[in-house]
């Protein structure tokens, strides 16, 4: 009999991998062909002590999870990086003021998350932030000579 998903309608800690059952709690994937042998599980006692230990907050991370919120980390870094090359590069501050000690205490004690070495943001942001001024220049000179 396959596995019906409705078995898992009631049951937070449990979550669907493809076509296996993983308990989040217990960190193992359990073998259910039918909605006893869940059930079964649920009110085993070491589930329940598993259940009560997560409550507490020290629950472990699927894998699955912790590569949604690293890639949403990574994602949101990359845009911090561009944006503050932006804003220095604006502002006619050098990109190499990022390594003073105090400005990257500053930053990094306001803005929660990590500040990027200058060389990172020199590698990764300058080309598209010298582009984009670029293409700006031309537009304004399309536009002033017509």
């Amino acid at each position: 009999m396959p596995f019906n998903t409705a078995w898992i309608k009631g049951y937070r800690e449990f979550t669907l991998d493809g076509d296996k059952l993983f308990c989040t709690v217990c960190s193992k994937i359990i073998h259910a062909d039918k909605k006893f042998i869940v059930d079964q599980h649920a009110k085993c006692s070491k589930h329940i002590l598993n259940m009560q230990k997560s409550e507490g907050g020290t629950s472990q991370q699927t894998l699955k999870t912790c590569l949604k919120q690293s890639a949403k980390h990574t994602v949101q870094q990359k845009q911090f990086n561009a944006e503050l090359c932006k804003a220095m590069i604006t502002s006619n501050i050098p990109l190499a003021k990022l390594n003073s000690p105090n400005l990257r205490q500053f930053l990094g004690k306001f803005c929660n998350i990590n500040i990027p070495d200058e060389s990172t943001i020199r590698k990764g942001s300058v080309d598209s932030i010298f582009k984009e001024t670029l293409t700006n220049i031309n537009t304004d000179r399309k536009v002033k000579s017509c």
